[in-house]
């Protein structure tokens, strides 16, 4: 009985394909909620910690997918 290896640990996502257009999808809501923050009369530091947080998400994603695409790539080429 054999079954597949484990996904290693720094991998978010199944696919790096999920993981770019989740990145794509963070990144789009923390830079929003960053303009918003920072085009308003008072700045709020909850709304740039928010928008922090959402752009480090993005972040996270898309060096996950980016590994997981050079794995791939490189089991591929074996």
């Amino acid at each position: 009985m054999t079954s597949e290896p484990k996904p290693p640990w720094w991998q978010a996502t199944r696919t790096a394909r999920q993981g770019f257009v989740l990145s794509g999808f963070y990144a789009v809501i923390g830079l929003v909620q960053l303009y918003l923050a920072l085009t308003d009369d008072e700045v709020s530091g909850r709304s740039v910690f928010l928008a922090s947080i959402w752009l480090f998400l993005a972040a996270v994603y898309v060096t996950s997918s980016i590994a997981a695409h050079r794995r791939a790539v490189a089991v591929a080429s074996r």
